[in-house]
């Protein structure tokens, strides 16, 4: 699935998910071109500051976040445009919420947008985070609103299915 999103829109796709209070990539499928973010999957980064984790921290249980952020102070800033401010932070971890979807407008990388969607279980609780970076010269505003945000729910969709159905047959539930 992965594969395919990133062929799609031609840019690095990655599966992420909250481990030890990390961003960990689970999953990566590069891009193409030579200008591009390298990573490795098994990396874990700071969640503040990129879309997968500026995701996964909105969706947690607000004590749990604000301690995570709490014990990690100060936070690292990677640009001038991370955000290291709680205040700041919670502010956008409320229109993550309310938009469905997460933008790290180079927060870890100078000249990198990356947009990240939530992969949720069963019971509707965020458990990843799918995202896609590119590297502005190649992408404009529009594009990824129009194009790349509806194919990320797109698949993060199929990858919630999929989710569930797993949970289910490992609890036999639904199981025939």
């Amino acid at each position: 699935m992965l594969q395919e999103l990133a062929k799609r829109t031609k840019e690095t796709c990655n599966l992420g998910i909250l481990d030890q209070n990390k961003v960990l990539l689970i999953d990566r499928v590069e891009s193409s071109y030579a200008l591009r973010i390298h990573s490795e999957i098994g990396r874990r980064f700071e969640p503040h500051a990129s879309a997968i984790g500026k995701l996964l921290l909105a969706h947690l249980p607000k004590g749990r976040r604000l301690r995570m952020l709490e014990e990690a102070q100060p936070l690292a800033r990677f640009t001038e445009y991370t955000l290291t401010d709680i205040d700041d932070l919670e502010l956008e971890f409320a229109a993550i919420r309310r938009q469905g979807y997460s933008v790290s407008n180079q927060g870890t990388t100078l000249g990198m947008l990356s947009v990240a969607v939530p992969v949720r279980d069963s019971k509707g609780r965020v458990v990843a985070g799918l995202s896609y970076q590119a590297p502005f010269v190649r992408i404009t505003h529009e594009y990824v609103m129009e194009e790349v945000v509806p194919a990320l729910l797109h698949s993060a969709d199929r990858l919630t299915q999929i989710v569930c159905e797993e949970e289910a047959a490992a609890t036999g539930i639904g199981a025939d």
